[in-house]
């Protein structure tokens, strides 16, 4: 939102992100967005389209992130046991370029016409990623960071089950699995993104079994997580007070 000149406090990023989540769980195909972008629709007059512009600006980079460094871990992983998995490479070879190309896209996009009024919108929200290198660099680093903590998530639920594992394996699992956003077509992504860390975690080498048990491991701790904060966040932002903005006063109470 820091890219709209919206600031946020804690309590309501950190809760529209657990709100979120939690609403993914009733709702396919990441309905649970529909939550945020109403609240900050409701709250602070953020457009629709400048949301679905935020979300698609958010995912390049976010994908962008995981690509590079899925492509450095195998490489890393090359380098220091003399191992190449090239069934994998092709498939963060792709994102990543995939990701270049939107990016290139974003740039030019106030130069596209559409016949759409919303499409036009939509384009037009990217601007707002132009020009603000250090933004975009932090939410990469943040990406980087969230990645990071997914590999950490899994290297302990293997490590609970007393099954050795290779770190960069499990950065490989995690970036992997960060993938299935774009296959959201259940609710929090149930049974999509378990079968993505069992399957390429028996590609690493790992029994079916021990993937699979992690992968139960790391959503149930996520829905415990999920849903003892989500309620909790869902009473605090309802009864926060509506804001009203104007361009020049900028956000104001009422």
């Amino acid at each position: 939102m820091g890219f709209f000149e919206i600031c946020l406090p804690l309590k309501e990023w950190l809760g529209l992100t657990v709100i979120t989540t939690m609403s993914n769980y009733f709702v396919p195909l990441k309905g649970g967005v529909s939550t945020r972008a109403l609240y900050l629709k409701k709250k602070y007059n953020f457009q629709y389209a400048k949301f679905l512009a935020s979300m698609a600006g958010t995912y390049v980079i976010y994908f962008g992130v995981i690509g590079f460094l899925g492509m450095a871990t195998l490489f890393a992983y090359f380098g220091l046991y003399g191992k190449f998995y090239m069934k994998l490479f092709p498939i963060f070879l792709v994102v990543w370029c995939g990701s270049v190309f939107l990016s290139f896209l974003l740039k030019k996009s106030t130069r596209l016409r559409f016949r759409w009024k919303v499409v036009s919108s939509i384009f037009e929200g990217f601007s707002y990623f132009r020009n603000k290198r250090k933004k975009v660099l932090r939410l990469a680093i943040l990406s980087t960071a969230s990645c990071v903590v997914m590999a950490l998530r899994l290297f302990f639920a293997f490590t609970a089950l007393d099954i050795k594992v290779n770190f960069l394996h499990v950065l490989i699992v995690g970036l992997l699995s960060s993938l299935s956003i774009v296959l959201s077509l259940t609710p929090g992504n149930l049974g999509i993104k378990e079968a993505i860390i069992t399957f390429s975690s028996h590609m690493l080498g790992y029994e079916l079994t021990d993937g699979f048990l992690v992968a139960v491991i790391d959503r149930s701790l996520t829905l415990l997580v999920i849903f003892i904060l989500g309620p909790i966040f869902s009473f605090v932002l309802l009864k926060t007070p509506k804001l009203a903005i104007t361009p020049k006063e900028g956000v104001e109470r009422k």
